[in-house]
Parts: structure tokens; C-alpha cells; sequence
């Protein structure tokens, strides 16, 4: 069983999963015709019982899916028995309860996000959104990460995304919450909101905008190429963004993936929705959105081991560049 560790300094807890060490690792995907994908169409007996999947309207046989979603085969979280939180000393224990859940973006083998259709991004998200729905139905998790990471495409060469439904809030987001609940108590508005409406005024950092989303490089962006894409219309909780929102955000998230992929020769990308916590009523002072960025050997190694970024590449440059692959901004 997997555990739960609070850090006594910082607050940050930690998921300690042995059984993860023990997965196994495939240097790279097995070429096309070698072997079976647990994640392609008519393997579905490889994979663990599925729990969510968006069929095609002709289709009621298990593989005539345009996404499944399936508990993870080797969970950094399980989703029996209780939190059971205890002291230990000077530091806080739980049980590692949780959800650990895989999103198979494509029924097509081999592709990766910056290859998928709009509409095959569209259904991946509409499944992740469907998912939180879910899980914030049980009262012991408190938080849900949805996440790409394509550096784990190797492995199964399958394009897939995680969801991972916590027992606690991380630290990283209880931190950008504070952020923002200061930005409003100061100001009485949502800094997302006004950040946004100042880049669409200044114009240097916007990559593209459509009806219900901006997509714009961040001011202080940690890493090259960072891009947010953030909903015109303000809602602090991706579980109730309107199917036409998530449909412009698949839209605006393509079209970047692949001028990441064309411009930069990225093929490994990463994303990760920010999202109030599961329950949360409305917050006026925080807005989901989604970050993108490409994995690069630009990224310099200090920002993670120091613990500040140092970006190579101003946000105004990657806005600038990215624009330029398809023209000016709409």
C-alpha cells in the first residue's frame, strides 16, 4: 500500500510508491507490428476494467472507443480503505488513498499530442473532465491533477494522460490559491482575468486568441516556450467549463502543439490543468487553466536543483516565434 508523507518544514507531502520502482521500462516503443499495445483497440482484456470511455455513435462493442479511461495497472494511489491519518513522531502519515487513472487519448497508435485531431484532443479532455466529475463525489480526495508528460511515450508508445485524485492539495497549487485570494483581497478582482486583458491589450506575449480562449506565453515563465491557455470566461473549476469552452481549448491546444512541434522539432510535450480544488464553490479570485510546454535541452538543469527557474528564451521571443508559424493572431 502506498503511503502518504508530510514534510514537517515545508507542508509539502510526498507519495511513497515502491511498487512504481518495481514497473517495467521499455528503452523504446516496440516498432508498429511487434508485439501488442495494452492501449490499441482489441486489447482491451490487457488493461485493467475500463471506467469511462466516449464511443462512436455506430459502435457498442468494447473496442469501438474514441477514448477509455482504465485505473493505472501499477497506481502511485489506490482508491480502498481509509486515510487512517496518524502522527508519527514529528511528522504526519496516511494511507496512500487516491485515484490513479490513465485517459487512452487515441484509439491510433503512435501519435502524439501534436499529431492528434482537434477532435481527438477534444474527447481526451471532455473524458478528463467527466473523471473529475466523478471523483469529487468522494469526500476523502480533495484534489485532481489531469497531466501529459510525454517523456513517458516510450514506454508503451501510446499517447495517453493521467489523472491522479489526491487526499490533500499539493503544495505547488495551495500556493498559487494564496497567490490569487492575495491578488483579490488587494484588489477585488481575478488576477487570471486581469493578467489576460493585459496581454490581449499589450499584444506581446499572445500566441492566439478564439472565442473562449486565450492562449499567451506568461510574463515570468519558468521555462522556454511555456504557454497558458486560459478561458475568457471566468470559472474557478474545469469540471464545469461549458463543451464548447473545452472545445476552443482543443482547438487553440493543437494548433500550439504542433507549432511546438514544427518550429521547435519537440516531440515530447507536457501539460497539466490548474484547477480549483474538487467541491470548491465558486471562487472569484481563481481561474483554470491549462500549461503547456515543450520538453527542450534548453531547459536549464539549475531551475530544478536550486529551486528558481532560469529561462533561456524571453516569453515576448516565444510569442513572437510561435506567431510566426501561421501567421498573426486572429
Amino acid at each position: 500500500m502506498p503511503e502518504l508523507r508530510r514534510d514537517v518544514i515545508t507542508g509539502a507531502w510526498t507519495v511513497i510508491a515502491p511498487e512504481r520502482a518495481r514497473r517495467p521500462v521499455r528503452a523504446v516503443a516496440p516498432p508498429l507490428g511487434e508485439g501488442p499495445c495494452p492501449l490499441c483497440p482489441g486489447n482491451e482484456t490487457m488493461t485493467p476494467h475500463e471506467i469511462f470511455a466516449i464511443r462512436r455513435r455506430d459502435s457498442s462493442s468494447a473496442e469501438g472507443w474514441n477514448t477509455r479511461v482504465v485505473p493505472n495497472p501499477r497506481p502511485a494511489l489506490r482508491v480502498e480503505g481509509e486515510l487512517g491519518r496518524e502522527a508519527v513522531g514529528v511528522h504526519d502519515f496516511m494511507r496512500g488513498i487516491g485515484a490513479h487513472e490513465i485517459i487512452v487519448d487515441t484509439p491510433r497508435h503512435a501519435v502524439r499530442l501534436a499529431e492528434l485531431s482537434p477532435l481527438e484532443v477534444e474527447f481526451l479532455l471532455s473524458s478528463a473532465q467527466a473523471r473529475l466529475r466523478d471523483l469529487s463525489g468522494d469526500i476523502r480526495l480533495l484534489h485532481g491533477a489531469v497531466f501529459k508528460d510525454e517523456r513517458d511515450f516510450a514506454r508503451l508508445g501510446h499517447s495517453h494522460t493521467q489523472l491522479i485524485a489526491l487526499p490533500f492539495i499539493p503544495a505547488a497549487m495551495e500556493k498559487e490559491l494564496s497567490g490569487a485570494k492575495r491578488y483579490f483581497e488587494f484588489r477585488e478582482r481575478c488576477v487570471y482575468c486581469d493578467v489576460m486583458k493585459q496581454e490581449i491589450r499589450d499584444r506581446e506575449r499572445i500566441v492566439s486568441i478564439n472565442e473562449r480562449v486565450v492562449v499567451l506565453c506568461p510574463y515570468a515563465s519558468p521555462h522556454p516556450f511555456t504557454v497558458w491557455l486560459i478561458p475568457t470566461s471566468h470559472q474557478c473549476r474545469y469540471e464545469f467549463a461549458s463543451r464548447e469552452c473545452i472545445r476552443d481549448v482543443a482547438h487553440a491546444l493543437t494548433s500550439v502543439a504542433s507549432k511546438m512541434k514544427r518550429g521547435l522539432d519537440a516531440d515530447a510535450l507536457t501539460f497539466t490543468i490548474h484547477n480549483a480544488p474538487l467541491r470548491t464553490a465558486p471562487l472569484p479570485e481563481y481561474h483554470w487553466h491549462l500549461e503547456m510546454r515543450p520538453l527542450l535541452d534548453a531547459d536549464d538543469g539549475i531551475s530544478g536543483s536550486a529551486g528558481f527557474s532560469i529561462n533561456p528564451t524571453p516569453p515576448e521571443e516565444a510569442a513572437r516565434f510561435l506567431k510566426t508559424l501561421n501567421g498573426a493572431v486572429s
